[in-house]
């Protein structure tokens, strides 16, 4: 994506556009394939298999359905364009640092709403396994900020290759 915005000078809106209709054309392509599929109570198969005759069934004859497939495509739309802009503007690893600060706040925003509410349906617990976690995501944050060079790795360096003497070298 960055590629193509900042060295072709395409326009993040057509990049998202030329993504919506890459994925329309895979929904096509596999949308008999998946329905075809054979249909079984094993748990796997809602993997492989999709009833779109029911699906579009179920929309037909639900108002609600339809605002929130419509308000979801929307927000797609917007994540996607927005995320495109960040790529253009900024770098393709600066939007992978924002991706991974989204999916910390998600997390940290499920924990407070568990204690906010004290409900467990409203958000999530903090259990042994949160250390962890939060453990991961800092690696996460830590690693893409020191692969984007903006904090240091604390490790040494390996000693730099000797120059070579190109007059000197040959081949046989």
């Amino acid at each position: 994506e960055e590629h193509l915005m900042v060295e072709r000078g395409l326009s993040p809106v057509v990049l998202v556009g030329w993504e919506g209709l890459w994925g329309v054309l895979y929904f096509v392509a596999l949308a008999p394939v998946l329905s075809l599929t054979p249909d079984s109570d094993v748990a796997a198969a809602a993997l492989w298999h999709e009833d779109f005759a029911e699906t579009f069934d179920q929309l037909a004859h639900s108002g609600d359905l339809i605002a929130l497939t419509l308000a979801s495509a929307l927000a797609l739309l917007l994540y996607n364009l927005v995320g495109n802009m960040v790529t253009k503007q900024l770098s393709a690893v600066m939007r992978s640092i924002l991706e991974s600060c989204r999916t910390l706040g998600v997390w940290l925003t499920s924990l407070v709403l568990y204690y906010a509410f004290h409900d467990a349906s409203a958000g999530e617990r903090w259990t042994g396994w949160s250390f962890l976690e939060l453990l991961g995501f800092a690696l996460l944050v830590y690693g893409t900020l020191a692969y984007k060079e903006l904090v240091p790795v604390p490790l040494p360096r390996p000693a730099s290759p000797l120059p070579i003497d190109r007059q000197r070298s040959h081949t046989i």
